[in-house]
């Protein structure tokens, strides 16, 4: 009907010209309304990244609940840690209203937070802007969930020697950070595979318009999407992405079928064919392999 069809019209008009002028503002409310729509979250944060937004991690001093517009920059919000939800994101900002926490034991008494919320907020990544490793925190933590449970310190110096820690790795950063919130601030989830696809001899979403139409092509990434209409005949329809942006698969029957195992990875690399429909590109599946990320701390 035209009515549906002028809506429609209205509407992309309008978030085209947000994405274009507000990009900030623009993937901000749409991070603010997660889970809705095609995209996980990762996606919305690889795009706005391409788009030139900076994007800045879960902070206990800075985030509110849900992500926010912060001097042109995204500043993802407490909600989005594994386990946290938004009345734990909620606890830290209403705590964080009677001044800045003073310690890991501070923060435990003040916003009454149990041991597996405060370890998500660790290993997100959410108390690296007080410059003391993750890991050290982590050891931490019983200490500082004990002396919770008593008065307030007085803020003395203690003589008591204690177990020091080094940071993680950017590798192992990445690697909890993602793990904790779904999505990675500085680098593409892709960087954790990065290796495997380059052993591959996988072709980047950039470079697959400079394939011929039919050309025999290795693409690999994270899957984003599977679907399998019931209209399809069985055709199933993969979107993968990378570093530079979604690449779309398409699954005979009988290569899905075959694939059901490699498909329950986050990673996978797909063997096949370009195919070319006019500015459309996406890849006719023959193989699809499931990759894992090497651990790395």
């Amino acid at each position: 009907p035209k009515s549906h069809a002028a809506a429609f019209a209205v509407l992309t008009y309008q978030s085209a010209w947000l994405r274009r002028y507000h990009p900030a503002a623009f993937f901000a409310a749409l991070l603010r309304h997660q889970p809705m729509g095609f995209y996980p979250a990762h996606v919305i944060v690889s795009e706005a990244r391409r788009c030139g937004v900076e994007i800045r991690p879960v902070d206990v001093t800075a985030s509110d609940v849900r992500a926010t517009v912060e001097e042109e920059a995204i500043r993802l919000g407490l909600a989005v840690v594994a386990g946290l939800g938004e009345a734990g994101g909620q606890s830290v900002v209403e705590a964080r209203r009677f001044g800045p926490f003073r310690s890991l034991a501070d923060f435990c008494r003040r916003t009454k937070l149990g041991r597996r919320a405060v370890e998500a907020l660790i290993l997100a990544g959410a108390f690296d802007g007080w410059g003391v490793p993750r890991r050290q925190l982590l050891w931490d933590l019983q200490a500082a969930l004990e002396a919770a449970e008593g008065p307030p310190a007085l803020g003395l110096d203690s003589p008591e020697e204690r177990v020091r820690f080094g940071f993680l790795s950017a590798r192992g950063r990445l690697w909890t950070e993602a793990a904790y919130t779904g999505v990675a601030t500085r680098e593409h989830l892709v960087s954790l595979v990065s290796e495997q696809l380059r052993a591959m001899g996988v072709t980047p979403s950039r470079e697959l318009p400079q394939v011929r139409d039919g050309a025999k092509v290795w693409v690999g990434g994270i899957v984003v999407s599977r679907q399998r209409p019931p209209t399809a005949k069985g055709t199933a329809f993969l979107a993968l992405e990378d570093e530079g942006g979604l690449i779309n698969v398409v699954l005979k029957p009988e290569v899905y079928e075959a694939s059901r195992k490699a498909l329950r990875s986050a990673f996978v690399v797909v063997e096949g064919r370009l195919q070319r429909r006019g500015e459309a590109i996406s890849v006719l599946a023959r193989r699809v392999v499931a990759v894992r990320p090497a651990r790395d701390t």
